[in-house]
């Protein structure tokens, strides 16, 4: 009765960038190859790849690869040991650096948007009441949560007033 429809990350990735034909799959299989073909990763990505094109129309699969691999030697002098012995964990956090620099750069709501996803981590990841949130105001609130769900860093919860953040943040 209930069917799903599996579909590939190339599928999936034509289908969040809005890309027709196949010009573009070469691009596509290295953006997977280099985050590991990690789901939340791949999100981030073309999240953030999305919202730059927003700005600049031409910004491309191969633009977010050029700042993966910047970011990538940057980290390259971090110290993962203390964290969990994951080989994707240097992946996903390469992916939420880029995004929560570019969240900081946003000069009217950035610094709120990442206080709010600080607080977030510390919470229950369901169910987050976003009037934990309102000292803000409303439309500093919505606009703040709006940029973290843009991101793909926060999801709206199963209520209006509702969000939650991903496991992963919290750690």
């Amino acid at each position: 009765k209930y069917a799903s429809k599996i579909i590939t990350i190339s599928q999936f990735t034509k289908k969040e960038l809005n890309i027709m034909g196949n010009a573009q799959d070469e691009k596509i299989k290295e953006l997977t190859v280099k985050l590991q073909g990690l789901p939340l990763a791949l999100q981030q990505a073309l999240a953030y790849i999305n919202l730059q094109r927003n700005i600049n129309a031409e910004f491309s699969i191969q633009n977010y690869i050029e700042l993966y691999k910047e970011k990538t030697e940057q980290l390259l002098n971090f110290d993962f040991s203390n964290y969990i012995n994951d080989p994707y964990t240097k992946t996903v956090f390469t992916t939420w650096q880029i995004t929560l620099e570019k969240i900081q750069d946003d000069k009217n709501i950035g610094k709120n948007a990442l206080e709010i996803l600080n607080i977030m981590a510390y919470l229950c990841p369901d169910k987050i009441s976003n009037s934990l949130f309102l000292r803000l105001g409303n439309s500093e609130l919505s606009s703040a949560l709006y940029l973290l769900r843009s991101y793909s860093m926060i999801s709206p919860g199963s209520q209006r007033d509702e969000s939650t953040v991903h496991r992963l943040v919290q750690q």
